[in-house]
């Protein structure tokens, strides 16, 4: 069951702002510093109890950004509004301080980040597309939904080919400075502090902590899709066969709807697009 302040919301009416900003932040770090917008939102209904509609404690959440970044920003942190690996909006206590490669506000040893490093490669690094085979992701079937609603599900069929950003947990396990149990271990705890995830096909690719914090050292080492609507890293989602364009699953309706049907580089149709997963 999903933690919730424990305020009614008669208590939350004698709440200062101060006092709802600096509970809404530990409600965010007692969620290891990730919480999706949604959570977000409901938690800070449930603090400020006034009754407010959607676009109102939308703008009351983005105040509360405001504020709590301009008593943070002296400790080198700042909680930032970045897209998830689906492309909804999260929101991601990070770290400021410059530091070479995959620094964060997650503390991990610099052995971690030697292996955080190592399968951010093995993740990466996989660019050929196969054939479609076996059974469908999450994702890739989110992905049908949307194109089959598109283009008609008499004439759409599902996507041919996938491209993996993820990879399997033995494979991460053959890592050689650590030993499969030290490696198993590290690797639940980077799925519990969202730098990982993990798919019910058992395999393990970026979380929103990692996609937030690594942006500037995941543009600069390696050639990540950006998605054509929010000019996000897209990692999952569906790209064009010629790799130029790209789509969140939450971006892909929106680009179908008011951009159009073919790729913006190259032309060809989403119909014979790639999974990414």
């Amino acid at each position: 069951m999903e933690e919730q302040p424990s305020h009614s919301s008669q208590a939350g009416d004698e709440l200062g702002e101060k006092d709802v900003n600096k509970l809404l932040l530990q409600y965010l770090l007692l969620h290891r510093g990730t919480c999706e917008e949604a959570q977000l939102l409901k938690a800070l209904s449930t603090l400020d109890g006034s009754g407010r509609n959607e676009q109102e404690r939308q703008a009351r959440l983005k105040k509360w950004i405001t504020s709590v970044n301009l008593a943070l920003n002296a400790l080198d942190y700042k909680v930032v509004r970045a897209r998830n690996r689906f492309g909804g909006w999260s929101y991601v206590y990070v770290d400021l301080e410059p530091a070479n490669d995959t620094k964060g506000a997650t503390t991990l040893s610099p052995d971690d980040l030697k292996f955080v490093q190592w399968a951010i490669q093995k993740f990466l690094d996989q660019k050929d597309t196969m054939q479609v085979e076996g059974a469908k992701s999450t994702v890739e079937n989110a992905v049908d939904r949307i194109l089959s609603e598109k283009f008609g599900k008499s004439s759409f069929d599902g996507l041919q080919l996938r491209v993996y950003h993820t990879c399997g947990s033995t494979e991460l396990l053959q890592y050689t400075d650590l030993d499969a149990m030290a490696a198993e271990h590290l690797l639940v705890r980077l799925c519990q502090l969202r730098w990982f995830y993990e798919t019910n096909e058992g395999r393990l690719g970026l979380d929103v902590r990692a996609l937030a914090e690594l942006q500037t050292y995941l543009r600069e080492r390696y050639d990540v899709p950006t998605c054509v609507v929010c000019k996000e890293l897209a990692l999952e989602g569906v790209r064009c066969q010629c790799g130029a364009s790209a789509c969140h699953v939450a971006c892909l309706g929106h680009f179908l709807t008011h951009v159009g049907t073919e790729c913006v580089s190259c032309g060809s149709s989403l119909e014979r697009a790639v999974y990414m997963v």
